[in-house]
């Protein structure tokens, strides 16, 4: 997994081909955090959003945003995943 302007992308890690590719999410992305259950956490611009990555269509599990900031950087889920 990469991020950057155009949002998530998951690339086959032998060919780089692209496998997937995750745009809905508020302005570029920033960090890419993986939590210990194998969710991945997104950072955007005033929203953070849990990703379960499984398979070859990741799905936003949860987004939460209107934080009252701009772009939030290098997030990482608490270790009790609250």
């Amino acid at each position: 997994y990469y991020s950057g302007l155009t949002g998530v992308t998951k690339l086959n890690p032998f060919t780089g081909e692209v496998v997937a590719r995750m745009t809905d999410f508020n302005g570029a992305v920033r960090a890419l955090s993986f939590n210990e259950d194998g969710s991945l956490l997104v950072s955007a611009t005033n929203e953070v959003s849990i990703v379960d990555p499984s398979g070859s269509s990741p799905k936003i599990i949860k987004k939460i945003g209107d934080l009252g900031v701009t772009q939030l950087l290098y997030s990482k889920m608490t270790p009790d995943m609250k």
